[in-house]
């Protein structure tokens, strides 16, 4: 099988006016939000508050906030992802910067092209951008459940596409 072009990305990693910013999805952010319970706002996230939530103080939720606190964590098939849009953006010219999405500051929003890695799980700053999108992805902790919701459901459309997981069969 050969590798798929990135038509969708073709504009950021082909436009040498401005630099295009890889902004890295954390996996252990979604073992945070398990271990609160709930996913925070954007504004928390930037505030830090999942940092220092009292929630943590079980032997493994101290573990989690150990990691938080002193580590950024990438998934391999993000590194390889990252690689290659590099690569890409490389042979076209096109200036390329790294950002762990816990890194990222709004002002650095201001100008360039930007290409989000992970769902709303592991990349916070996804919340945002989802937001002109026509499903929402949605993450409940609490329950331990993910799906997608559309904004403006046609005629027949379910109100939520969910599937049931790595068990049994889905949607």
């Amino acid at each position: 099988a050969h590798p798929r072009n990135a038509f969708a990305l073709a504009a950021i990693l082909t436009d040498k006016a401005h630099p295009a910013t890889i902004v890295l999805d954390d996996p252990m952010l979604s073992m945070a939000w398990n271990q609160l319970g709930a996913q925070q706002s954007l504004d928390e996230f930037i505030a830090g508050r999942y940092l220092s939530d009292k929630r943590y103080d079980s032997p493994r939720g101290a573990l989690v906030q150990e990691m938080l606190q002193g580590n950024y964590t990438v998934r391999v098939s993000t590194m390889i992802l990252s690689e290659e849009l590099s690569r890409i953006a490389a042979a076209n010219g096109v200036q390329i910067r790294v950002r762990q999405c816990r890194n990222l500051e709004v002002k650095e929003l201001e100008s360039g092209n930007f290409i989000f890695i992970g769902g709303v799980g592991a990349n916070p700053w996804v919340q945002a951008i989802q937001k002109n999108l026509a499903f929402e992805h949605v993450v409940d902790p609490a329950n331990r459940r993910r799906y997608f919701e559309p904004r403006a459901p046609r005629d027949g459309e379910p109100q939520r596409f969910e599937s049931a997981g790595t068990e049994g069969p889905g949607q």
